[in-house]
């Protein structure tokens, strides 16, 4: 599939953020793989192409890159099934951390931008538009933490995997 192939030789980050919420290709891929969540396995192509900007961890890459051959059909690859479930657990543990990273980095900034507020009350118009845009960027901090609550409440599914018949995935 020619969009997977774009993916895999973006080099522009905001592109390819971008090229990960076309609807219309992420439908096609959806029904090519239907018993996995394709924005998991799109996920693949960013973890792989942006491993710096994204502090992507070794494994998670590797796991990234066995993904990527097996969307693609590069090398006889294995079966999507047996590499599945280990890069969905490794990504999932990766997202989960990076948004407690995230977390902490908001928290601290609003703790320094709070004792901004605190040591110096506004005495002139210019303090007081300071003062305003120190609070909107608590504000803005706090969207940030609440959409964040909100990916953390609301992790990836694991899709439809097989399962034996008292429920339990098959790796």
């Amino acid at each position: 599939m020619e969009f997977l192939r774009e993916l895999q030789d973006e080099k522009d980050y905001d592109i390819m953020s971008v090229k990960l919420t076309q609807g219309d290709k992420i439908s096609r891929v959806r029904e090519i793989f239907p018993k996995y969540n394709t924005r998991v396995l799109l996920s693949a192509f960013m973890v792989h192409n942006f491993q710096e900007v994204l502090d992507i961890p070794d494994n998670l890459f590797e796991k990234s890159e066995e993904i990527i051959n097996i969307l693609l059909g590069i090398n006889n690859p294995p079966k999507l099934e047996n590499v599945y479930p280990e890069y969905f657990k490794i990504f999932n543990e990766w997202r989960n951390d990076d948004i407690n990273k995230m977390r902490n980095d908001i928290q601290i900034h609003k703790i320094i931008y709070n004792s901004m507020l605190d040591e110096t009350p506004p005495r002139t118009e210019a303090d007081r538009q300071w003062h305003q845009g120190i609070s909107q960027s608590i504000e803005l901090f706090d969207k940030h933490m609440d959409k964040l609550d909100n990916y953390s409440k609301t992790p990836p599914k694991f899709e439809n995997l097989p399962t034996r018949p008292h429920g339990k995935y098959v790796p």
